[in-house]
């Protein structure tokens, strides 16, 4: 087994984008692919008292997320494990060096 940060990294989610289609009637219709499968990361859910604190600021958040790698995210993609859902709140890069990146995600049920 490894050793660094690296070995950390013991989750395995797709991101996935969303693209919207508009229909006939003026509807939209949102369809999902996968823009990078496979991607190494942490997934970690938020504390009880830190997400109590951050929902009295209006923020719903469920999970942490930590990247190692740099990858284009966007709000309006995805991350799914499985059959569970999470969609990104917000992403930041910590430490400034794109060693890491870290998302605030909101898991869908």
């Amino acid at each position: 087994m490894g050793t660094g940060p690296r070995s950390l990294l013991i989750h395995r989610m797709d991101l996935e984008e969303r693209t919207v289609t508009q229909g006939d009637l003026m509807d939209d219709t949102y369809t999902w692919s996968k823009k990078q499968r496979n991607v190494r990361c942490r997934l970690q859910p938020i504390k009880s008292m830190e997400r109590v604190l951050l929902m009295r600021e209006g923020v719903k958040v469920t999970h942490r997320l930590f990247l190692g790698t740099r990858i284009p995210v966007d709000p309006n993609d995805r991350f799914v494990m499985g059959t569970r859902t999470f969609k990104i709140k917000g992403s930041i890069n910590p430490d400034e060096m794109d060693q890491y990146l870290q998302c605030d995600l909101w898991e869908e049920l």
